[in-house]
């Protein structure tokens, strides 16, 4: 296992892992939970989402399987970073019920900086959601396109970002011999 990140937020989401690369130094769960992850028991269900014995954890991870190298360490050998933003066009069903939709949202966007009641910010917010899920839906098609492209005229690595289900959904399913999906 391999990070460029600090992993994770708490010790049981490190188990997978640490189970994966070393079974027989990490061979169950629960032994390695109640040493790490602080148990608590609410509603009559076991919770494993706390933390404690960090700097034990620390030691033996250094001790067992943990290399860690600083960024400037690692940086001659990394490829040079680039970003580039990528303004692709709407198309498709639903694009003239965004078109209508303008004025309302131009609307929200000015009630959501004054003082309204909680309810209209709540339809306001659930309004702006589901036109943020339309317009990913709507640029799809040209995501993928411009995906395709990128894929047939270079062998560098693309990383794509998103947000809601449904548009990583589609570009899982589209690209899933190529594709990592976190």
């Amino acid at each position: 296992a391999l990070s460029g990140t600090p992993l994770l937020n708490k010790p049981s989401e490190l188990w997978n892992i640490l189970n994966m690369i070393s079974p027989e130094e990490y061979p169950h769960f629960l032994p390695y939970a109640w040493e790490f992850c602080a148990p608590k028991l609410i509603h009559g269900r076991w919770d494993y989402s706390g933390a404690c014995n960090l700097p034990r954890l620390h030691r033996r991870l250094k001790r067992t399987i943990m290399i860690r190298r600083s960024y400037e360490e690692v940086l001659p050998d990394l490829p040079p970073l680039s970003r580039h933003v990528v303004v692709l066009p709407l198309s498709g069903d639903g694009l003239e019920e965004l078109r209508e939709s303008e004025e309302e949202l131009r609307q929200f966007a000015w009630a959501l900086r004054g003082s309204i009641s909680d309810k209209s910010r709540a339809r306001a917010l659930k309004h702006l959601t589901e036109t943020l899920v339309l317009t990913g839906k709507l640029k799809t098609p040209a995501v993928q396109e411009w995906i395709d492209d990128h894929l047939d005229s270079d062998d560098e690595k693309l990383a794509v970002y998103g947000t809601h289900h449904a548009f990583i959904d589609s570009m899982r399913d589209r690209y899933k011999s190529q594709c990592v999906t976190i």
